[in-house]
């Protein structure tokens, strides 16, 4: 009980994380079973997996500081969520927390854009053509 406030929710919240890039391994690049089954083969997996996932980030920050694209749509969810947060704190006569309001990154890419870097990279789309196709994906939710 000598915890701070909020800690175990913070912690929670980055185990939370985790659990969500795992769920974008398995649902969103269909990556649910090993490819072998000695231990070499499964720990190379989890290597490629890891590296998939990481220049995927780096992919996103490129975006964002070069051609100004980043997930809008996300961004906003993300803000509203907050806005309500902070009004429901504010009216139970509680401090806010900064780990709450915090800049943020999204810890899962959206399907869309998954899909539109897996799609140009199969079709091998030019550079300029790809940023293109992604600026709608970005913006808002196709339905």
């Amino acid at each position: 009980m000598t915890l701070p406030p909020g800690l175990i929710t913070f912690i929670y919240k980055k185990r939370w994380d985790i659990e969500k890039v795992f769920d974008q391994f398995k649902n969103k690049l269909m990556e649910n079973k090993a490819w072998a089954k000695s231990l070499n083969a499964k720990c190379a997996q989890a290597q490629f997996m890891v590296l998939a996932h990481n220049l995927t980030l780096i992919l996103e920050r490129k975006l964002e500081s070069e051609e100004g694209i980043s997930d809008t749509k996300i961004e906003n969810k993300r803000t509203l969520r907050i806005q309500r947060d902070l009004a429901k704190i504010k009216k139970a006569g509680r401090k806010e927390n900064p780990l709450v309001t915090r800049p943020y990154k999204a810890v899962q890419r959206s399907f869309q854009f998954i899909r539109w870097l897996r799609d140009s990279l199969l079709v091998k789309t030019h550079w300029r053509q790809a940023i293109d196709d992604l600026r709608p994906f970005m913006t808002a939710y196709l339905s």
